[in-house]
């Protein structure tokens, strides 16, 4: 329950009393001339006596550890318990310090004595209080910002691995290699295909590039870019796919994740694993809305989809879904999410963006 440090500090506190009280309790013994106790039997002694303070020190800062408000905030509530805390302390100790000089030095025990004790040193005793409580307050505000060290670099680093992530994703060679394989193969047989290509991959490359440091791409350009990448889809699959955009005038200045991310879903869709289920797709559609406050919703449809419901299945259960929503909710500016639903006979994407501050939870 207590660190290292709270032990070494209490260790030391009551090693620096101790050896205060026995040296000034063996200079008054000094003066009576009818005593005559060895400093070090006298320094034992006041080992002894101050064993119930060294446990009170020991109970305080677990309190510090368990009720850090107990030492951090002053209210009417928290004074009226350090002073219960303190006579409890004061009390014990005023009626076991007579018991051990009863042992010891065999002086009788009375209640007086009890009660004398209580009065003389109460003063010292509520300074050693206070300097007590001074240290747990001191190594409580060391833990808060040796935490908030550490969960700060925790935070920074789970930042650079979302960011380092992100980039990844928009330099995904899916949205390269395969457009600069076509146009090798369309090179010598249709050069002027392999021309329109090349104009098309050089507008995109310069969107990514412009882009590459901001977390999010406003809406107008997200319409750009999905336009351009429809007329890659043409000239890919050399049929005649319709790109249309619906976007309302006054969204386009919105901020939103870049579909640029989710390029590998349609390299997925219309090139790879799920192609037969797309090669009948004529048009291709993206719109947008703002569904709340703060919160955009966007949607890309693909008509018409053959077998959309074991599409769908197999949608859901892909590394590629789970990974992109990984991927979103590392975003910290938001909370994002991404899903695939049939509307008809029409495969729509489904991605939601809500702004939002939020704080990283480190794990």
């Amino acid at each position: 329950m207590i660190n290292r440090l709270d032990y070494i500090i209490a260790a030391i506190t009551a090693f620096i009393f101790t050896l205060y009280h026995a040296v000034l309790t063996s200079l008054v013994i000094a003066r009576i001339d009818s005593l005559d106790f060895g400093f070090g039997y006298i320094f034992f002694v006041e080992c002894v006596a101050f064993i119930p303070l060294g446990i009170a020190m020991v109970v305080i800062m677990w309190l510090g550890k368990k009720s850090p408000d107990l030492f951090t905030r002053l209210t009417y509530k928290t004074i009226s318990k350090h002073v219960l805390i303190a006579l409890t302390i004061f009390i014990i100790h005023s009626l076991w310090q007579p018991y051990v000089s009863l042992f010891f030095f065999d002086y009788p025990y009375t209640l007086d004595r009890s009660l004398n004790d209580f009065v003389v040193f109460i003063e010292m005793r509520f300074l050693i209080y206070v300097i007590i409580v001074g240290l747990v307050s001191g190594l409580i505000k060391i833990r808060e910002q040796r935490d908030i060290v550490v969960k700060q670099s925790e935070l920074n680093l789970k930042l650079q691995k979302a960011r380092l992530k992100e980039l990844e994703l928009k330099m995904n060679p899916e949205i390269i290699y395969p457009n600069l394989g076509f146009i090798r193969n369309k090179a010598e047989t249709q050069p002027e295909l392999a021309s329109q290509m090349v104009i098309l991959m050089a507008g995109i490359l310069r969107k990514l590039v412009d882009n590459i440091e901001n977390e999010q791409a406003k809406l107008s350009d997200e319409s750009i870019f999905f336009k351009k990448y429809g007329e890659l889809l043409k000239l890919r699959k050399e049929c005649n796919i319709e790109a249309i955009v619906k976007i309302p005038s006054a969204l386009l200045n919105e901020r939103v994740p870049s579909l640029i991310l989710i390029i590998p879903l349609f390299e997925a869709l219309f090139f790879g694993e799920y192609k037969e289920h797309l090669k009948s797709v004529q048009e291709i559609s993206f719109t947008a809305q703002k569904v709340a406050e703060n919160e955009i919703e966007e949607v890309i449809s693909f008509v018409e989809v053959l077998d959309g419901d074991k599409l769908i299945d197999s949608l859901k259960k892909s590394s590629l879904i789970k990974n992109l929503n990984e991927m979103l909710e590392d975003l910290p500016h938001g909370v994002f999410s991404f899903a695939p639903y049939m509307e008809g006979s029409a495969l729509a994407l489904k991605l939601k963006s809500k702004k939002e501050e939020r704080e990283f939870v480190v794990a």
